[in-house]
């Protein structure tokens, strides 16, 4: 009965971090937490929240592409202009561990 305690608390805390993740991706087009929101998926925040989430570092790469490219254009109504720097390296060097997405 404790593994299937366990499991459920796994699954709360999966839910939590999937979430916290949505949210966060909504409030990109909310003004009160624009910022707040963007600092979230250039921080550990979303890190470690993708980690409990379950997302492989591909599926995490994946969203935060999507997510430049949604922010970074005007269309969005929101500040043009992020960057990814170094993006081209790593692709080149084969290691996307340390990527990360910048979003001014």
């Amino acid at each position: 009965m404790n593994d299937r305690k366990q499991k459920g608390d796994t699954m709360m805390l999966r839910s939590l971090a999937e979430g916290i993740i949505l949210q966060s991706v909504e409030d990109l087009w909310n003004n009160e937490h624009h910022k707040e929101s963007i600092g979230f998926f250039q921080g550990e925040d979303f890190r470690i929240c993708a980690e409990i989430a379950g997302m492989s570092l591909l599926e995490q790469v994946k969203l935060l592409t999507m997510l430049y490219g949604v922010i970074g254009s005007p269309k969005a109504g929101l500040p043009a202009g992020g960057h990814m720097p170094e993006a081209a390296d790593r692709r080149q060097s084969g290691t996307v561990r340390d990527l990360t997405v910048s979003f001014h």
